[in-house]
């Protein structure tokens, strides 16, 4: 099939399931196992289609202007850039959100991090805040899922914070600063949530290029050995929030014992760890000592 979006070599005008089968060999040197699901999203996108409906009518004749759009996506995809960055968005806890390359990419395993939070809080109204938001998908699925619930939603990154702010429902706040330095240290907070930055420099050496050379160094490193936030939240969070408030946090899979150990020799009680899908600790929720 020629890739000038107009005809076969045979001269006919090429149909969807020809296109499918094109673009899934393009991609499946870069994607591997993901190459048929990622066809199908550009696919999707490209011709506003539901993934039934693209394979309903998979003869169907498909318009130059829509193979070239096809192909060009498809050519970006395979010079590396992840296909969320392409598009503009990505799905999260079943919603879609906008990305761009000032934030991470959401990630499965930070479903936990929202599971934990809904089963421990109330429903009743409660203010929060969510340390380095990023896209915002923290903050909008836990207002999504509790209406009653208000974010505080602060960022270093100002184009991370533009980003959040199209995500998040109206009612949330957003405050451009490195972690809470520019918040008075008032019990304020009900919980703190946080998907911190925790790659070490290490693992940040030896993390693939597609997240390297694409996602944001600022919201992946987290220091020598990755623990800095943890140390800063163990540290600080204390002071912001009520008695009993608590602190739920994403950790890396290898570092549970080390956070724990951080929250127990600052004072927080109650910690307990939460596995994702995989078995693997990823939450770590801790309350903070009652003063009275």
């Amino acid at each position: 099939m020629s890739t000038n979006g107009s005809k076969t070599n045979s001269g006919r005008t090429p149909v969807l399931r020809e296109i499918f089968s094109e673009v899934r060999s393009m991609l499946l040197p870069v994607c591997e196992e993901l190459a048929d699901s990622e066809t199908e999203q550009i696919i999707q996108h490209v011709l506003s289609v539901s993934r039934s409906d693209m394979f309903v009518h998979f003869r169907r004749t498909i318009t130059g202007r829509d193979h070239d759009a096809i192909i060009a996506i498809a050519r970006q995809r395979c010079a590396g850039t992840p296909l969320p960055y392409i598009l503009g968005y990505a799905y999260f806890y079943s919603a879609r959100f906008i990305v761009t390359p000032d934030v991470l990419l959401p990630r499965p395993d930070t479903e936990t991090l929202i599971e934990t939070v809904l089963k421990n809080e109330p429903r009743e109204e409660r203010l929060f805040a969510d340390l380095g938001t990023g896209s915002g998908i923290i903050a909008a699925t836990l207002n999504g899922e509790n209406p009653r619930w208000r974010a505080i939603a602060t960022d270093i990154s100002t184009g991370a914070l533009r980003v959040a702010k199209k995500n998040c429902p109206a009612n949330t706040v957003f405050a451009c600063m490195d972690r809470f330095f520019a918040i008075k240290k008032l019990p304020v907070f009900d919980f703190i949530v946080s998907n911190p930055p925790y790659i070490s420099r290490k693992e940040l050496a030896g993390l693939d290029r597609s997240v390297t050379g694409f996602e944001p160094a600022a919201a992946l490193y987290g220091g020598e050995d990755g623990l800095d936030f943890y140390r800063y939240l163990a540290r600080c969070g204390g002071f912001l929030l009520k008695n009993s408030g608590s602190i739920y946090c994403e950790i890396g899979s290898n570092q549970s014992e080390s956070v724990t150990e951080i929250f127990t020799k600052n004072g927080w009680c109650g910690i307990s760890l939460y596995q994702d899908l995989a078995q693997r600790p990823r939450v770590i929720a801790a309350k903070k000592r009652s003063s009275g």
